[in-house]
């Protein structure tokens, strides 16, 4: 699965609403900004509990938001191409 890039100016516009919009020729999602900690554990093959422990240890790169807690997905990428 591709994911289309986002621009600036396409998130900027306000809170969005629903799912992430599909592009209109190919029907593709664009890639999400965050993941949430379970979804960015699963990735790595971690339990839930183990995927916050990681992100409580530093190891999984977190950005809260108010008491959201989300994994920037850009961070996320290039914490994995340190290693």
């Amino acid at each position: 699965m591709s994911y289309k890039p986002i621009r600036l100016g396409d998130v900027m516009g306000g809170k969005p609403k629903g799912p992430a919009p599909a592009d209109e020729k190919t029907g593709e999602k664009a890639a999400a900004l965050t993941l949430s900690v379970p979804e960015a554990g699963a990735l790595l093959g971690l339990s839930r509990s183990k995927s916050y422990q990681e992100a409580a240890a530093g190891r999984i790169p977190t950005k809260r938001y108010g008491k959201l807690l989300r994994v920037p997905r850009v961070r996320f990428l290039r914490s994995l191409e340190e290693d």
